[in-house]
């Protein structure tokens, strides 16, 4: 590709001297990734700045420097014949283009739906994709448990909810090659703000909820706030094939006025409280789902949601209303909905023949955390234990918040370690019992601290009798703790049947 056709649409502050236009080999973000006749953005990370490295790209033979104007100038003795200097207003939002433009932009031949909200993005990015496949063809996804490329289902390795612009569109350009015409892309706040998706020619918003969360990054309310109605923007661009485009707002949500304000294209409401153009009636709360009643504009039936909890419910409501706005038919939405196998470490039952319930959830946030206890409440004759635990290096108002729904509505908590990073994990549980203890928990009878989460988890089976509940959150899907820069294995779900198997083996031993 020509450096030219890479640059195409990108903010540059100057045109492309055509004397510089020249054949490249690829796009990359890390000057260590640097190959004869690569393009290096330089992208300013949070602990290191990517300019720094802009003369070690040259040295390893880049046809080009992407840097943001204003922040760096060449060097005196800088060869603009055998490495092009380009300046753009934005290296971020450059990188994302630059990425697009070298994969020929995929998105553009596809339907894209954005799934954003503080919590149940994963959950409804499935159910979506669930619906959507009825329109046929192969869809696509890209969400924080799992990456869908046609017919193929691959891990989520990165962590990331929202992949790197060059991952990114790297798997839709998979996802093209595989046939696939619909994808559905799970949208954090993070990948919002910092331009990781603008290219990814969305059609459709999805909202499932707004709070206040990732405080450390944003900052304020309004700034995450703000990085969520973005993809509201991203829509209304209008890139992508012909076809409805649209935005899916939550109206039992504090967002909903917030949102409808700013929305550039044509909003649709679910509800399960509110007048909505999708309004659900739940009839019938389970343990293994619930029935629900349908009305609004799309006419009124029957639903079932094979997932607990009145949240879960409406996720199918924001997944059946991007169905619905697709003149899908509401028997068909429906039908596809009942079939949903579930999402991975998203309200899993794990059963080894133990008198008492075992969920493993990835709730991680005070507001995730309490709608996941909220849901289980109704559904438990004996008590509702919870092991939970905060990630390093995130805010105390998140540990704050986990406390305050862990001591609103379990009877017990076990207080553990979950991704730790670089802090000292007894440090964030001292925060999280502070927190406990502040809104009258007593440690001892109320909470526990264990460290170790195997041990964590042991304890809590330990202590659990019939007919109890036993809700092991904040890991789900994901396959490793973070513990300074290592990544230790973790399967929440193989550890809750280990030690299971072990309480039970015990427990015979002693009979």
């Amino acid at each position: 590709m020509l450096l030219s056709q890479l640059l195409a649409g990108a903010p540059l502050t100057h045109p492309l001297d055509p004397h510089q236009n020249r054949e490249v080999s690829g796009v990359v973000e890390r000057s260590s990734a640097v190959m004869a006749g690569a393009v290096f953005v330089a992208v300013p990370g949070f602990t290191v700045d990517g300019h720094q490295f802009v003369d070690d790209a040259r040295r390893r033979g880049a046809a080009a420097v992407v840097v943001r104007a204003g922040h760096l100038a060449p060097p005196a003795d800088w060869d603009h014949a055998a490495c092009a200097w380009i300046a753009v207003e934005d290296t971020r939002r450059t990188l994302s283009a630059l990425a697009a433009n070298w994969h020929g932009r995929p998105a553009g031949g596809m339907r894209v739906v954005g799934v954003t909200g503080t919590d149940g993005k994963t959950t409804t990015t499935f159910m979506t994709a669930a619906v959507l496949n009825a329109l046929g063809g192969h869809t696509g996804l890209i969400s924080t448990a799992r990456i869908k490329v046609g017919p193929r289902w691959e891990e989520n390795r990165t962590r990331q909810t929202s992949l790197e612009p060059l991952d990114v569109h790297a798997t839709m350009a998979r996802m093209r090659d595989a046939g696939v015409t619909t994808a559905v892309i799970e949208a954090s706040s993070h990948g919002l703000a910092l331009h990781k998706l603008d290219d990814c020619a969305f059609a459709v918003a999805v909202f499932t909820n707004i709070g206040e969360d990732h405080l450390d990054f944003h900052q304020t309310r309004a700034a995450y706030w703000q990085a969520k109605a973005r993809l509201l923007e991203l829509v209304a661009r209008g890139q992508g094939p012909a076809g409805p485009r649209f935005a899916v707002l939550n109206a039992d949500d504090a967002s909903h006025a917030y949102l409808s304000e700013r929305a550039p294209v044509p909003a649709c409401s679910f509800s399960l409280e509110q007048p909505a153009d999708l309004r659900g009636t739940i009839l019938d709360a389970r343990a293994d789902g619930s029935r629900v009643r349908l009305s609004g504009r799309w006419g009124r039936g029957e639903l079932w949601v094979p997932m607990a909890g009145s949240f879960n419910v409406a996720n199918a409501l924001a997944a059946a209303a991007v169905g619905l706005g697709h003149d899908l038919a509401l028997p068909v939405v429906a039908e596809a909905l009942a079939r949903f196998p579930g999402v991975p470490g998203r309200m899993m039952r794990v059963d080894e023949g133990q008198p008492f319930t075992v969920i493993v959830d990835y709730a991680h946030t005070g507001q995730g955390l309490h709608k996941l206890l909220a849901a289980l409440r109704p559904l438990t004759t004996g008590r509702l234990i919870v092991v939970f635990g905060s990630a390093g290096e995130q805010s105390q108002e998140r540990r704050a918040g986990l406390a305050r729904a862990a001591a609103a509505l379990a009877d017990l908590a076990v207080v553990t370690s979950e991704d730790p990073r670089h802090e000292d994990p007894d440090a964030i549980i001292a925060d999280i019992a502070a927190a406990l203890a502040a809104v009258g928990r007593v440690e001892g009878r109320d909470f526990l601290r264990v460290t170790d989460r195997r041990e964590a988890v042991r304890r809590a089976f330990a202590l659990a009798r019939p007919d109890d509940v036993v809700a092991l959150t904040g890991k789900g899907h994901e396959q490793s703790i973070i513990v300074g820069d290592a990544r230790v294995p973790w399967d929440e779900e193989t550890v809750a049947r280990e030690e299971l198997r072990g309480l039970a083996a015990r427990s015979g031993a002693t009979r």
